[in-house]
């Protein structure tokens, strides 16, 4: 995914700069709202937005560009390197949450290099500031700890989703979320009385 042909093709028109397309799609990968991968058999990267199966449905959908898979592909959470002209963000006056390096084992890594785990990946998020308090961060950290203690072992596409319903939802109710969830031991994250929340087991009556 070059940003000059993405341009090209989204924006032809358009009087913006090349700087700032890349801070736009950045911020896309930030909130989570789309995943930026290398392609792990054709060495290509790509770009995927993560709830298009969600808001659209297709009865005899075609593939042009394969789908991002958690086990082979490679995230990236950068655009472009920040060094070059692109990836300074000097052009463009959009502030964004600084984002993070990109994942042990991506490309640019020595090829021996390790992996990062799921959880590593998840606590090494970067959030907006509207939710990112100690006490958010505490909060998600003991999710992390609990979903990643148990199977089936989440991953990081599923953290990333996490993510970008936590940040939709707002602080108040994240906390509340994360808190019910980690308590009864979910393998998802709820909201208190939400329809789709695990009902607890029902207990046998005594003799």
């Amino acid at each position: 995914m070059e940003p000059r042909r993405f341009k090209a093709l989204i924006f032809p028109y358009d009087e913006l700069s090349l700087d700032c397309l890349v801070v736009c799609i950045q911020q896309l990968i930030d909130t989570g709202l789309v995943i930026v991968f290398d392609h792990a058999k054709d060495g290509a990267t790509y770009m995927q937005i993560t709830g298009f199966a969600k808001h659209q449905r297709i009865e005899k959908p075609t593939f042009r560009y394969p789908e991002f898979d958690d086990q082979l592909d490679t995230i990236r959470r950068l655009v472009v390197d920040p060094s070059t002209p692109e990836g300074n963000g000097k052009e463009c006056n959009r502030n964004i949450t600084p984002p993070l390096p990109p994942p042990v084992g991506a490309v640019g890594q020595n090829a021996g290099s390790k992996k990062r785990s799921a959880k590593e990946y998840a606590l090494g998020m970067a959030w907006p500031p509207e939710v990112n308090t100690s006490d958010f961060r505490e909060a998600w950290a003991a999710w992390v700890e609990h979903r990643t203690s148990r199977s089936p072992k989440p991953t990081e596409t599923a953290f990333e989703k996490q993510r970008a319903w936590l940040i939709k939802i707002g602080l108040a109710r994240s906390l509340l979320a994360l808190e019910i969830s980690t308590r009864n031991a979910w393998q998802g994250l709820h909201e208190p009385g939400a329809k789709d929340a695990p009902k607890p087991p029902q207990r046998k009556a005594g003799l």
